[in-house]
């Protein structure tokens, strides 16, 4: 599972794939629709978007093929609630601006200003198939 995961976050994430069509075949395909799961089916992939979902489809000419061999095969993750980026080491309260402990500061605080785009958690959770994520400081008290 894991290997599909990187499968699908290099995918999502590489700026190779947004110039290239990328064929990934015998996948388990989460289709995210009333379909479900697709058993050995394939995703074409052209500039970085997804053109088709299926069985057996045709190979685009120059296409890059990706053999997922029964791996699973799914869509980048959304993560709702994370503090990705905002820390650069959980429980760490020097590099830390998920908290703020000043009593003049209020719900208006915008996290987006504190986030740090090249905190090294990014690259973690990019890995790990999230390709988009919502930022917000701690929801506790």
């Amino acid at each position: 599972m894991i290997r599909a995961f990187l499968l699908s976050a290099a995918l999502a994430c590489s700026a190779i794939a947004h110039a290239e069509t990328i064929v990934i075949q015998n996948g388990k395909v989460v289709t995210n629709t009333t379909v479900g799961v697709l058993e050995n089916a394939d995703v074409v992939l052209v500039d970085g978007r997804i053109r088709a979902v299926g069985v057996d489809l045709p190979v685009p000419r120059g296409a890059r093929v990706i053999d997922a061999a029964g791996s699973w095969v799914t869509p980048g993750i959304f993560a709702a609630m994370s503090q990705v980026g905002l820390n650069e080491i959980s429980g760490s309260g020097a590099p830390n601006d998920a908290e703020v402990e000043d009593d003049g500061l209020s719900a208006a605080v915008d996290a987006g200003l504190a986030f740090n785009p090249t905190a090294t958690a990014i690259a973690v959770t990019r890995i790990e198939g999230v390709t988009r994520l919502a930022i917000a400081p701690n929801a506790t008290g």
